[in-house]
């Protein structure tokens, strides 16, 4: 096709950065990040190289370009997790791309092993570093005081995959996690933990507001195009009780949440059982995290726009909106669909060609909120972008909760189902000694599963 030679234009709307896919060109491409999950991008582009190997590409670097309304550029990157050849006229081929933050990888990593007098910071950086070669991630300002310098006596990761581990341990924190694309970093992009999201950056889109209005190719400034709110009723009080060997007295801690309505009062009462805090002050710290997150999960804002420079992690500011008591949204999650900028005779050529084919299983999960992908992808094709967006409230803590409600509970299931067979061990950790004991009576015991090291037997 003769007109491909001027495809590779530095007008052009979106542009791939990839070794092994020199002078591809980007024909459309959807994504999606949010506040702790993976940023995942599937990219389809057009190369010359219909001989491609597949297999070559997978675990490769590539960034993906948007040329923002200011003329700046914002970066998407990521490791291809999947590739394929959707198509090829002998002369022309089209490539479809997944590209996945590298905190994907840790789902494919599983291990059994304790940890021991450690730190939840401790622990994630352990693990976490065994992905040094891809790895990049870094703690937000004010995590460390946030965590006050709990140690966890005694964390064990059974059977469980790395990044189900890591999850857990920061909700049951308060802690999550954001995406951030990184040129200099070897997978593209960083892992940022945060504490506070209160304390998150405003969106580069446009640091003056966003606008509410509509959209058309001709505007110079990308908007929102609908917003919307949801409510819901929770709990009102959130109470924690367990119990201290060492002090000999039960331990309780409530907290007030603002639950909604006025006719009765819900309480969420939880046992997570013994010795689960080491003190009051430490009760009540997770009392005001569980009470926090059912806040958070109990109010939502949604909408759909064309601003590009949007991601998750960050919040904005919406000018002219509907209604005038519209707080300050911080994006939760984000749903990215665009098409780049081709000629019109170009892309319907290559439509005809090579058919895009947008009703197929797609590796980016969509939001379960309005507009629909088909009208997405309409939109899409009118400005060169579009989105969906859930959103809160800037002004309140963001919290995480885990699908088997941890964030809002301690301990709700049990993650070492079933019976467990153990070696007795003496104080040192040797065997073969005579049975040893601690002041209360308790021994110490290695699970088959550790790696036999003296200092991960079990507590006493």
């Amino acid at each position: 096709m003769a007109q491909l030679a001027g495809l590779e234009d530095a007008q052009r709307l979106y542009r791939l950065e990839a070794s092994f896919l020199p002078g591809a060109v980007v024909m459309r491409w959807q994504g999606r990040d949010g506040l702790g999950e993976h940023a995942v991008t599937e990219v389809d582009v057009l190369s010359t190289r219909a001989d491609l190997a597949l297999g070559e590409m997978l675990g490769q670097r590539a960034l993906l370009h948007t040329r923002l309304p200011s003329g700046e550029t914002a970066l998407r990157g990521g490791l291809v997790a999947g590739a394929r050849r959707v198509g090829s006229d002998g002369g022309l081929a089209r490539y479809r791309l997944e590209l996945q933050s590298w905190t994907w990888w840790l789902q494919h990593g599983r291990h059994s092993r304790v940890f021991q007098e450690q730190s939840v910071r401790q622990i994630v950086d352990a693990v976490l570093g065994e992905y040094a070669q891809i790895a990049c991630w870094r703690w937000a300002e004010g995590c460390d005081a946030f965590l006050e310098g709990r140690v966890r006596s005694y964390c064990v990761q059974y059977r469980e995959s790395d990044l189900a581990f890591v999850q857990r341990l920061l909700t049951e924190e308060g802690l999550s996690w954001r995406t951030l694309a990184d040129a200099e970093a070897p997978c593209g992009n960083v892992m940022e933990v945060f504490a506070d999201s209160r304390r998150l950056p405003q969106a580069d889109a446009n640091r003056a507001g966003v606008r509410f209005h509509r959209a058309d190719a001709t505007e110079k400034a990308d908007s929102v195009l609908s917003i919307g709110h949801r409510r819901r009723l929770s709990s009102t009080r959130v109470t924690l009780r367990s119990d201290d060997y060492r002090s000999v007295q039960n331990l309780t801690a409530q907290q007030e949440v603002d639950g909604g309505g006025r006719l009765s009062a819900r309480e969420a009462f939880d046992s997570p059982g013994a010795y689960a805090f080491s003190g009051w002050n430490a009760a009540q710290h997770y009392a005001t995290l569980h009470a926090e997150a059912l806040e958070a999960q109990a109010q939502a804002w949604w909408g759909h726009g064309t601003v590009r420079g949007l991601r998750s992690g960050a919040w904005f500011t919406l000018q002219d909106a509907p209604r005038h008591d519209l707080p300050e949204l911080l994006l939760v999650q984000v749903e990215h669909q665009g098409i780049n900028n081709l000629p019109v005779d170009v892309r319907k050529q290559l439509d005809a060609t090579l058919p895009v084919g947008i009703q197929r299983t797609s590796a980016v999960n969509p939001l379960p909120i309005a507009p629909n992908e088909a009208d997405l992808w309409a939109q899409a094709e009118q400005t060169g972008y579009a989105q969906r967006f859930i959103a809160a409230p800037h002004d309140k803590p963001w919290r995480s909760v885990l699908p088997d409600g941890t964030g809002t509970r301690l301990n709700p299931r049990a993650t070492a189902p079933g019976y467990q067979t153990a070696i007795v061990v003496g104080g040192s950790a040797e065997g073969g000694q005579d049975l040893h004991c601690d002041a209360l009576g308790r021994i110490k015991v290695r699970f088959h599963f550790q790696d036999g090291d003296g200092h991960h037997d079990s507590a006493w």
